[in-house]
């Protein structure tokens, strides 16, 4: 589950819309809109994900975690971070965990 995690964190840093598909099977097409216009606007922001073992919760084949997500970016000429919890939500596809929502 950390991987899907980090290959998410990953693809958004490269700003790879293809990747973070890869990681967020369940993300719908407006939200891939929104993404590559807010690289377009932001092609410095970056994302990390800091989530506590504790607050992981695995049924069979799905789990949520919630967890901390920073993201940075430029504004107004200066660096700018914001922290907000985030709870994943994850699927288990042939052996392998993926993020089916993200909110």
């Amino acid at each position: 589950i950390q991987q899907a995690i980090n290959s998410f964190d990953a693809a958004y840093n490269a700003h790879d819309i293809g990747r973070i598909q890869v990681a967020w099977t369940g993300m719908k097409p407006a939200q891939a809109k929104q993404l590559q216009s807010f690289f377009k606007d932001q092609p410095t922001s970056k994302v990390s994900d800091s989530c506590s073992a504790s607050e992981l919760n695995v049924s069979g084949d799905s789990a949520s975690w919630s967890c901390t997500e920073t993201s940075t970016f430029v504004s107004g000429g200066r660096t700018q971070s914001h922290a907000q919890g985030i709870r994943f939500t994850f699927a288990k596809h042939g052996g392998s965990w993926t993020i089916a929502d993200r909110r």
